[in-house]
């Protein structure tokens, strides 16, 4: 019985024209074949005088590893959508229905889009090996997924350059490359051979289409470099069958309609993320809503919204917290607060901190004010100031080793004591946007170690009664409501 391929057909051929004949008579099985081919590539690399021995060693390791060639794509709407193109990549994908993802891009806060990783839960109950774009929004979320569950995850690395005639080139440089890291979870797709091709701008994307046997789409926004190839292959009626999930956070209800019109199924709905809390409270306790005028001589630490692991955390963690959905996952402002009391500490962080000396950064401008600054800041993609955080005693502070900022230039950080630049800002951005100054800031080059601070030398504080209600279960400081003068402050 012949082979099949990944969606019923023939499967992809192992012999291939490069610039020169090999002549792959039929075998008794794949092997053989493959056999033939690597052996007939290594004879026309010894021919060649540009071609250096070591090559024909990393052959000799791709055909113990299992990896094949094929002249592909096969199907003529693809070849005619990305072009003729060599890919070499482990049988197991070339002769398997594989599940591919599409997503738009999934942003730089992924803990706000948590239905997100739900659709990738949800997507992952479909069997057979994942395959995904290598630079894709979802390929490190994929491939930890595979990672952690021991399931085959294939990303696709599209070629760039000059293949050389028919390939050649491309094909000996990227299996003299693979000699070296030996992974097999990769699919490596040439470039375009003799021009053809259209140059799609998501082109990786429409190189998973090629290979999956169905594809989900995780996210689409409709002006996004996804959209437009999702609807050119609808109306093309080409496999595979693109399964959509709908929701406000990826594939919107009104897109969803028109791409069902044309042929994509309904996979499932999603409803918005509700609110994150990291905490569930079976009351509410009583908290001190009223800041008082003695807060505004504290020195004041504010948390805000954390892109990316938290200090000290893994990213192998931090992908878990995501994926499954933990209560960890909430890295929002409040999240941060409720860590560091948990935590008992605030740790001390070198980013943007000129000199690299981690520091804690506080702010000495009256906690009655402090809602003035609390603005996004596009360079840092981050809000500042955000209402929730603590206050410290600015003489415990003292004692412990904190003191204002030094704001100035270039000229004024050479100037400094080595020991002291970790003190130094500048008092603006260097178009003068922004003016550093205005937040009277203080820092301390070292973690604060909460065990240390007394009960009456600190208070917390949040935007409203519901996240202080959380806060007063872990804090022994009293908590203060800063309510909705902060953003009018």
């Amino acid at each position: 019985m012949a082979k099949q391929g990944p969606r019923g057909g023939p499967a992809p051929r192992i012999d291939f024209e490069i610039d020169f004949e090999i002549a792959v008579p039929p075998a008794s099985g794949a092997v053989e074949r493959r056999q033939t081919f690597w052996n007939a590539l290594a004879e026309r690399i010894r021919e060649s005088s540009c071609l250096r021995s070591r090559r024909i060693d990393a052959i000799d390791r791709a055909i113990d590893a299992g990896l094949c060639v094929a002249d592909w794509p096969e199907c003529p709407v693809h070849a005619e959508r990305i072009g003729r193109r060599i890919l070499l990549a482990p049988a197991s994908l070339l002769r398997t229905r594989c599940v591919g993802l599409l997503s738009s891009h999934l942003g730089s806060a992924p803990d706000r889009t948590m239905r997100w990783f739900e659709g990738m839960r949800a997507a992952m109950e479909a069997s057979g090996p994942l395959v995904v774009a290598r630079s894709a929004t979802c390929a490190p979320w994929a491939s930890h997924w595979a990672d952690r569950t021991g399931r085959p995850c294939f990303q696709v690395d599209v070629g760039r350059g000059d293949p050389g005639p028919r390939g050649l080139r491309w094909l000996v440089d990227t299996v003299s490359r693979w000699s070296v890291d030996r992974r097999v979870d990769r699919a490596h797709v040439s470039p375009p051979i003799a021009g053809s091709g259209r140059g799609l701008v998501s082109e990786a994307d429409a190189c998973v289409l090629a290979i999956a046997g169905v594809c989900f789409v995780l996210k689409l926004r409709p002006r996004g470099r996804l959209a437009p190839l999702v609807r050119e292959h609808l109306a093309s009626g080409s496999p595979p069958e693109l399964r959509l999930a709908i929701g406000p956070e990826l594939v919107p209800p009104d897109v969803a309609n028109e791409l069902v019109a044309q042929g994509a199924a309904v996979w499932r709905s999603f409803p918005a993320s509700p609110v994150r809390r990291v905490l569930r409270a079976a009351r509410v306790p009583r908290v001190r809503s009223v800041a008082r005028r003695s807060h505004d001589r504290a020195l004041i630490h504010c948390t805000r919204e954390r892109r990316g692991p938290w200090p000290g955390q893994s990213i192998d963690d931090y992908r878990d917290d995501l994926i499954w959905d933990r209560p960890s996952a909430d890295h929002g402002a409040l999240a941060a607060l409720l860590r560091i009391l948990a935590s008992r500490g605030i740790t001390a962080s070198a980013d943007g901190i000129r000199g690299g000396v981690p520091v804690v950064c506080l702010t000495d401008v009256p906690l009655s004010r402090l809602g003035g600054l609390h603005r996004y800041r596009a360079h840092r993609r981050r809000w500042d100031f955000a209402p929730f955080g603590m206050g410290f005693d600015r003489d415990w502070l003292r004692a412990i080793g904190a003191r204002p900022v030094i704001y100035g230039d270039d000229a004024s950080w050479n100037r400094l004591d080595p020991g002291e630049r970790f003190l130094f800002q500048r008092a603006a951005t260097t178009r003068g946007r922004c003016a550093w100054s205005e937040e009277r800031e203080w820092r301390v080059a070292q973690s604060i170690d909460l065990t240390r601070v007394p009960d009456d030398a600190a208070f917390v504080f949040t935007a409203d009664d519901e996240s202080a209600a959380f806060a007063r279960y872990v804090s022994r400081w009293p908590v203060v409501v800063v309510g909705e003068k902060w953003r009018g402050a």
